[in-house]
């Protein structure tokens, strides 16, 4: 058997949970309703998927020495124990043990999760009960991968929120207000084990008394990393303490790694286009062609991309003395309720000579040019942003002041749920309308309103959507679906700029309405401006949020031959689309951690299958770039690496290089 530094390994992550939810052959991590505290493995998955490491989950009994690997290679660089230990028995325990000591493979484990059999493996000598963190902070001081600086890590009431409200919780369901009251005073709890450590662990982190919180330690090959705080609890809070998880799994006992690189980073959404709701809301509007031109200016001056999300399907409610409808410029005579037009081809010209048509064509044309210049991306809020039940809407009285008519994915009035297949039936029908209308494929579906029932998200997936936008961002990656709830959609008309998701370095979705920009250009300008100076650094479409959550990074080290390689693979079609669509250019966001000894020379990058458009590199073994994937399914790039001084080999040419490939 051949030793770990001349195995290949493949630089992923293994997740030990609980029994996960499966719901046919797909399977489901996280709930789709909000929650007063998440289990600890969907905290770790939520972390793992908002970063698109490369990561397998398995229960305790299917542990098995096969599992990590073979005589030439090892399958994972670390493994995060989010099962308590005492529940696996000796044979898994024995497996777990071998490969982190003799195989160099990083455990990560936080408060009850060791038991005295395995304590030893993170420096632990004994524990020593429990104690209440209080005042509710924590010093990190060191971060094992050197990307970081001392900081304190806030768990107050402040830091639950990616943006602070305006308006209270008046706009909350009283369910939804009694959550987050739960959980904003469940939080005030956050204990941690108190413990007596081995002379070599390494304190990455402390309370502010100065007592130990976090630590790495030698064991045999591995470095092993431990949080004491409650796994269930302490990464619920925006804070840096999900930095310093993520600095210990890149840095895992010293292979290196290869994740998405989203930090600091936002995605603007504008809601509703389409949608007949401006024409039967009171005080419903839309962008004409001319707004949507001076829109597209500012984008540009910006330097800022926006998501648009479409509804294809425009509804009449049949009622001739409030409006005529117009299909491409000719009178509508015959008109039935509920029926389902195409929203390009309508204008809509009010009984009340006072208000202004409403033009769907000026605002598809509008919309269209801006798709053709690369400013924005269009993909699916819905058919019709409409209950199934059109004719009863139809009918109403109270259709114009009435929101609750207004959800297509879920029957608000009666808070019960859409059948699968209306539901299915108009995610697939808005996909491929919106994909014949623009030409471009449409990966990501928001629901009208944010809401739907449990099952809506994996429709989406079967229906061909990668991200399904909501309160919380749905990332459906081969036969997995994280319900991501730390990277958030915002309604950021009704929230202040919080630093707190900066500083746990997610990506966020800021949602915006077309009749909130209608109202004032320079008002969305500030809006976005002051999110801006909040940390955000860079913005980016959905169309690459997709590409950089959903592709598939194949990563791996082989000291023998000093070279990583990496295969970023884009998603896949899970249903065809319709019509050949050609393969939308997206920028994917990665940051590569090179394994200590190694650095990168500075030189040329060859770059096939997509065009490297940016490079900076944060830290001394860490490189951040950005890769444009067009035509090509996956990317490949070529880049040289050099040995540090203290861990060089010369070569046979006398270049002191080799090469980390990314294919």
């Amino acid at each position: 058997m051949s030793t770990p530094n001349h195995k290949t390994r493949r630089l992923s992550v293994l997740l030990i949970t609980p029994e996960v939810s499966r719901r046919s052959d797909l399977m489901i991590v996280g709930e789709a309703r909000p929650s007063v505290s998440d289990p600890a493995h969907v905290d770790f998955a939520e972390l793992l998927s908002a970063c698109n490491y490369t990561f397998d989950i398995v229960a305790p009994e299917d542990i098995a020495p096969e599992l990590f690997g073979d005589s030439g290679s090892v399958k994972y660089s670390s493994v995060v124990l989010a099962v308590p230990m005492r529940g696996l028995s000796d044979a898994a325990l024995s497996v777990v043990r071998q490969v982190s000591y003799e195989l160099g493979i990083s455990l990560v484990a936080a408060y009850d999760c060791p038991d005295n059999r395995s304590a030893a493996w993170f420096g632990i000598e004994r524990f020593n009960g429990k104690r209440m963190l209080w005042p509710l902070k924590a010093k990190i001081i060191r971060w094992p991968n050197a990307d970081g600086t001392a900081c304190v890590a806030d768990y107050g009431l402040a830091s639950g929120f990616a943006g602070v409200r305006r308006r209270g919780l008046r706009k909350l369901s009283l369910k939804q207000t009694l959550t987050k009251g739960m959980s904003l005073i469940s939080s005030l709890k956050m204990p941690y084990k108190r413990t007596a450590r081995a002379p070599k662990t390494r304190i990455l982190s402390t309370t502010m008394r100065g007592e130990p919180l976090a630590w790495s330690y030698e064991f045999g090959d591995a470095t092993n990393y431990y949080f004491a705080l409650h796994g269930d609890f302490f990464l619920d809070k925006y804070n840096e303490m999900h930095r310093l998880v993520r600095s210990a799994i890149n840095a895992n006992s010293g292979h290196g790694m290869v994740c998405a690189d989203l930090d600091q980073t936002m995605v603007w959404r504008l809601d509703d286009p389409g949608a007949s709701k401006a024409e039967y809301l009171d005080d419903g509007c839309l962008l004409t062609e001319k707004e949507w031109r001076e829109l597209g200016i500012l984008l540009e001056e910006e330097r800022t991309p926006l998501s648009v999300m479409y509804t294809p399907g425009w509804v009449d409610d049949g009622n001739h003395r409030s409006g005529e409808v117009f299909i491409d410029d000719k009178l509508l005579t015959e008109r039935t309720p509920g029926a389902v037009r195409d929203s390009a081809r309508v204008k809509y010209v009010f009984s009340d000579r006072h208000k202004p048509p409403h033009d769907h064509v000026s605002e598809f044309c509008g919309l269209e040019t801006l798709v053709k210049k690369g400013v924005v991306d269009v993909h699916s809020h819905g058919l019709t942003h409409l209950t199934p039940d059109r004719e009863r809407w139809a009918a109403a009285a109270d259709k114009g002041t009435d929101t609750r008519w207004y959800t297509e994915f879920y029957c608000t009035r009666e808070d019960r749920a859409v059948s699968a297949e209306d539901q299915t039936a108009a995610m697939t029908k808005s996909k491929d309308k919106i994909e014949n209308l623009f030409g471009t494929p449409v990966a990501v579906l928001t629901p009208s309103s944010h809401r739907h029932d449990h099952g809506s998200d994996a429709l989406a997936q079967a229906a061909g959507y990668k991200l399904f936008s909501a309160d919380y961002t749905g990332i459906i990656k081969g036969d997995v679906l994280v319900r991501n709830w730390k990277i958030p959609a915002l309604m950021i008309y009704f929230k202040e700029p919080s630093t707190s998701i900066v500083k746990a370095g997610y990506p966020l979705l800021g949602v915006v309405h077309d009749y909130e920009v209608k109202t004032s250009l320079e008002q969305f300008r500030r809006v976005l401006r002051r999110w801006m100076a909040a940390g955000i650094k860079r913005c980016v479409s959905l169309n690459s949020l997709a590409a950089s959550l959903c592709s598939q990074i194949d990563a791996s080290y082989s000291a023998k031959d000093a070279k990583m390689e990496v295969r970023i693979t884009l998603p896949a079609a899970t249903r065809p689309s319709r019509l050949p669509m050609p393969r939308v250019a997206a920028d994917i966001l990665i940051k590569i951690v090179v394994p200590p000894g190694y650095s990168y020379t500075g030189e040329s990058i060859d770059v096939s299958g997509g065009n490297l458009v940016s490079m900076e590199k944060p830290a001394q073994n860490t490189i951040n770039m950005s890769v444009r994937a067009a035509d090509a399914k996956s990317v490949r790039i070529v880049i040289p690496v050099r040995q540090s001084q203290s861990n060089m080999v010369s070569s046979s040419d006398g270049r002191n290089r080799d090469l980390l490939i990314l294919r």
